[in-house]
């Protein structure tokens, strides 16, 4: 029989921690005193060995078990640090450089560096966007003028959202490992930096339109990129009305808007968002462009997974709605941008007239109030409808307004089956025997079970005749 290896005293244990704790607190102070004029040279080449055979003697059958014959436990710290006193991080390396307004910044080594895709193919990706993504729903528009070098330089996190969300068209396998690196941009940048900017609120609503399915449904984060965008645009200040007002409680030199009992040299103390130099103003074209859109994201999200709404109609949306469809400055796909979210405020009306998040209090058909703003709605969807053949008829607008109609008439289904069976996953329960189906008009039923099947064969009809590559390109809101 084998032997049992006597198992070592409990204060021989202690000691023994007590002392790699030890090492790790030379080696922590070591680490801090790098950086100090004559740090690195005179205690890192005369420190370290000793440290590690110190670490050896204490415990080497742990480490060579570990870690392989030979290796301490403590290389990785000691390699960690070699990398970070050499300026590269351990997972992304970086360089420093100057920004035009001489501040540095971190320019870590993106998907072009490391030859996950080249520059060709960066290019390719970019021009399909313009052509194939964009027109079906143009919430973020990149300038013909703007080339795919510029904008990786100068917006490099919204450069790595539309080559993942590209590169989904036609590479599964490419748009699943863009999109991881997009996870690891938005993780470092929003929670670890807490950055708040605008093109970070653009390439997280890129994530959420043209969102990758992961390989397991339970793992759905579009509605989180929706949200998250939503909340950072609220927080620099985009779905707010910009102030015209000018305070002068501080000398010419303070920066924005700043509150008499902040310090003014000092942004850091600040809860306010201050301008800086290249920031929009919440009054830009863009920046309207974007709260509309943030808007019209949650309000679509609310009705069609039944949840509370983040965002609500406004006498500022309105405001908006009408400047990009009237602006000068608007570009084509505004147009298409706001008619869409124009009907997205119709399901909100809807969504609240019939208590649609509440499924116990849910409005019943059986109620002549509740079939007369049937009626109503149905006729301010038509009217829009009409308004909208002018601009013609994209998938996103059609997709749509049968889906709004669906909506609307859903409640003539809730005699038969129980409201939750419309909530996804859609799993639909038996069927209800009701006593009272005869209260209902039979012209109310017939009318509403006949758009119900309208709309529904002109969805699928619609599905089936897209080609795949044109399937593959819809936003997340037309599936």
């Amino acid at each position: 029989m084998q032997k049992r290896k006597q198992r070592k005293r409990t204060d021989t244990r202690v000691r023994e921690l007590e002392e790699q704790m030890n090492a790790m607190r030379v080696l922590l102070k070591e680490k801090n005193e790098v950086g100090q004029p004559g740090g690195e040279s005179s205690v890192t080449a005369t420190s370290r060995t000793p440290m590690l055979a110190r670490v050896a003697e204490v415990n080497p059958t742990n480490a060579d078990s570990m870690h392989g014959a030979g290796q301490s436990i403590y290389e990785p710290i000691l390699l960690d640090q070699r990398r970070s006193d050499a300026g590269i991080d351990s997972q992304w390396p970086a360089s420093a450089a100057s920004r035009s307004d001489g501040t540095v910044q971190d320019q870590r080594a993106d998907i072009i560096d490391r030859g996950i895709i080249s520059m060709a193919t960066a290019r390719h990706l970019l021009l399909r966007y313009r052509t194939d993504l964009y027109p079906h729903f143009p919430v973020v528009y990149i300038p013909s003028s703007s080339s795919a070098e510029e904008l990786r330089t100068i917006k490099p996190t919204l450069f790595l959202a539309i080559m993942a969300a590209t590169s989904g068209v036609d590479n599964a396998d490419l748009a699943t490992k863009l999109d991881w690196e997009v996870l690891q941009e938005y993780a470092r940048r929003t929670v670890v930096n807490s950055e708040k900017t605008v093109e970070l609120v653009q390439s997280l609503m890129i994530s959420a339109v043209w969102y990758q399915p992961p390989s397991r449904f339970v793992q759905l984060k579009y509605y989180e990129y929706i949200h998250m965008a939503s909340a950072m645009a609220m927080d620099i200040g985009i779905c707010t009305r910009p102030s015209h007002t000018k305070r002068n409680r501080f000398p010419a030199e303070s920066v924005g808007n700043v509150h008499p009992t902040e310090d003014a040299a000092n942004p850091d103390l600040s809860m306010s968002s201050r301008s800086t130099k290249n920031q929009l103003s919440s009054d830009s074209i863009e920046c309207r462009r974007i709260f509309v859109a943030c808007y019209g994201i949650c309000a679509a999200v609310a009705f069609s997974l039944r949840r509370p709404a983040m965002m609500r109609m406004t006498t500022y949306t309105r405001e908006s709605l009408d400047l990009l469809d009237v602006s000068p400055r608007a570009v084509p796909g505004d147009r298409v941008l706001v008619s869409w979210v124009r009907i997205v405020a119709i399901s909100e009306e809807i969504r609240d007239a019939f208590s649609y998040e509440d499924f116990g209090g849910m409005a019943s058909i059986l109620g002549p109030t509740t079939q007369r703003l049937i009626k109503a709605f149905d006729l301010r969807i038509q009217e829009w409808r009409s308004l909208v053949t002018q601009i013609g008829r994209p998938p996103c607008l059609e997709t749509m307004y049968h889906t709004i109609r669906l909506f609307l008439h859903e409640l003539v289904l809730h005699v038969d089956y129980s409201p939750e069976d419309f909530k996804a996953p859609y799993q639909m329960g038996p069927l209800q025997p009701c006593d009272i189906i005869s209260a209902l008009p039979t012209k109310v039923g017939v009318e509403s079970i006949g758009i119900l099947t309208e709309s529904s064969h002109a969805l699928l009809e619609m599905l089936l005749s897209l080609d795949p590559a044109t399937a593959r390109a819809l936003p997340v809101f037309s599936y």
